[in-house]
């Protein structure tokens, strides 16, 4: 399994033990384009690929929002 499905997993995990209440943007992008959702996640994909392989860094998302990539 390559390193983005396993962190994928770990995510899915997370959100199986309790449930996850969306922020207002977050909402209103879901409601209204999912266009606007995959934007989002986009930028914590291209920020996931960039610190593969790189163990036991921290990251600070600096600007985030609502924090909604931290989980991953």
């Amino acid at each position: 399994m390559n390193l983005e499905k396993e962190k994928w997993k770990e995510v899915m995990e997370l959100l199986s033990i309790e449930p996850v209440t969306l922020s207002p943007k977050i909402s209103s992008a879901v409601r209204t384009s999912m266009t606007g959702l995959l934007h989002i996640l986009a930028r914590y994909k291209f920020a996931m690929k960039m610190m593969q392989n790189r163990d036991g860094i921290r990251i600070i998302d600096f600007g985030c929002n609502d924090g909604f990539g931290g989980l991953m």
